[in-house]
């Protein structure tokens, strides 16, 4: 029986990585969930995202000690929720990088000469082409191609439909919204967001929202 525990509040997270799981696993595991967060402030704390065919156990914090050798799961979609959820479990309890692993679902495919510089989350049938760098907790959402030898910075999430060509460099703490589409060879700035839909056929600066076919830059963020 395969364990794992799973830490942060975030529900849509949650759905997203037990289905993974289960995809490598099947029935034979159990997951233990850490909330770092009360039910009350959970705005999402009424909508399930459990697993029918999986075993879950769920903990607030200040129950919860971990065991040795445990395998961990970062929850969060955005930059700043995984970023904080990070930073809580390393301040409580020390949980530091190199004991968290990587999620990617059995439908997804990771191309020969990819890189992960750490645990990422890697949701269904997702491509990640040949000589991609992913950063730590980078997670790519459903149906998602990253193009050849684009590097993707830590923390930055790509939601589900886009298409990032290759060569691209994409900074940390991005946002690419749903069904957006990037060119070759773009560079995107640390903390950009990028609207749902956008074409973004020119680099992006540092710290900006950008939207539109073509994309162009809304406001300094």
């Amino acid at each position: 029986m395969k364990h794992f525990t799973l830490l942060g509040h975030c529900n849509a997270t949650l759905g997203i990585i037990l289905d993974s799981l289960y995809s490598q696993y099947g029935s034979s595991l159990t997951v233990d969930i850490v909330s770092n967060i009360l039910e009350n402030d959970n705005a999402n704390a009424d909508i399930t995202f459990l697993h029918d065919k999986i075993e879950t156990n769920e903990y607030y914090y200040s129950d919860w000690q971990p065991a040795k050798n445990t395998e961990f799961l970062l929850a969060g979609i955005s930059p700043n929720t995984k970023r904080k959820i990070f930073q809580f479990f390393l301040e409580h309890f020390t949980i530091d990088v190199q004991q968290y692993r990587s999620i990617i679902h059995n439908s997804a495919v990771i191309c020969n000469g990819v890189q992960l510089e750490g645990a990422v989350n890697i949701s269904p049938t997702t491509v990640v082409a040949q000589y991609a760098k992913l950063g730590k907790f980078v997670s790519l959402n459903r149906n998602v191609s990253i193009g050849h030898h684009t590097e993707v910075g830590e923390y930055t999430s790509v939601n589900p439909g886009c298409n990032i060509g290759g060569s691209c460099k994409i900074g940390k703490n991005v946002i690419i919204g749903i069904g957006s589409t990037v060119f070759d060879k773009i560079e995107i700035g640390d903390n950009a967001i990028i609207g749902a839909g956008s074409v973004v056929t020119k680099s992006v600066p540092a710290n900006t929202l950008v939207y539109g076919v073509p994309a162009k830059v809304i406001k300094t963020l």
